[in-house]
């Protein structure tokens, strides 16, 4: 199909500028002989192959003869698949305004009660428990395992720690 080999051709894009970006890390004396960029190039080397892949599946397809109203139809849940998908980058940019102010552990809590609920979940204990299992299970792993930098909000100046 016509619109795979574009998004392969759009991929294959950006997994140049993704190598390219990753190449400008820098190397430390104290690194190893894989260094930090090895990572981010080895995922823009996989981004760019099956960005090829997908060129190459587009190319090879035969379009399929479709009626108006299939194309119609397909126009419409291109249509609202658009709309969910901007739908969910509105919850990722408030997650974003967010976090500093309320805290990490609280804003993903947050922001997984949001996607349950942006995606038909009704509300109920399952779901405060989850996100609320969610929030604090990512605060353990990057706050507290990892010993990340992550935003503690202003809990700790209501309660003067």
């Amino acid at each position: 199909m016509r619109r795979d080999w574009i998004a392969g051709l759009v991929f294959l894009g950006l997994a140049v500028a993704y190598y390219v970006f990753a190449d400008d890390i820098p190397r430390s004396q104290l690194s190893d002989v894989v260094g930090a960029a090895s990572y981010p190039k080895l995922l823009a080397v996989c981004l760019g192959g099956l960005a090829v892949l997908l060129v190459l599946a587009g190319l090879a397809a035969k379009p399929a003869a479709a009626s108006e109203a299939t194309r119609k139809e397909r126009a419409a849940k291109d249509l609202r698949g658009f709309y969910r998908a901007g739908g969910t980058l509105a919850l990722g940019i408030g997650f974003l305004l967010i976090i500093n102010w309320v805290g990490y552990a609280v804003t993903v809590a947050l922001l997984l009660a949001a996607m349950l609920l942006y995606n038909h979940m009704k509300p109920g204990w399952r779901m405060v428990l989850f996100a609320a299992a969610g929030g604090g299970g990512f605060w353990l792993l990057f706050g507290v395992v990892f010993d990340g930098a992550v935003p503690a909000g202003i809990w700790p100046k209501l309660f003067g720690i």
